[in-house]
């Protein structure tokens, strides 16, 4: 399988080592991955998206590929609201203990 990348204005085939597109003149600086969005030279991707492997002749397993920035943040956000739930409920514990003592 031949590997092409597509211009984003006007939808045209061009080759990875070619700085212009050939139908609309637009001047690539890099190349973007529609999967992962790793941007980077149009040689780094000949073989395929170096992060995720989108295009890649072999199959990359779902546990190599990067996980989206999106995803981390929102399990980042769960953990931490599940966490201050957590603390909070001990210390209401905790002043509760405290007063009934007094």
């Amino acid at each position: 399988m031949a590997k092409s990348f597509h211009c984003d204005n006007c939808g045209e085939s061009v080759s990875p080592d070619e700085e212009r597109c050939p139908g609309c003149g637009r001047f690539f600086r890099a190349v973007r991955c529609p999967i992962c969005a790793y941007t980077g030279k149009g040689a780094e991707f000949i073989k395929g998206c170096p992060v995720c492997g989108y295009l890649e002749d072999k199959v990359v397993p779902p546990h190599r590929r990067k996980k989206k920035r999106k995803e981390d943040l929102l399990r980042f956000s769960k953990f931490f609201a599940y966490s201050a739930i957590v603390f909070l409920s001990l210390l209401l514990i905790y002043f509760l203990y405290l007063y009934s003592k007094i």
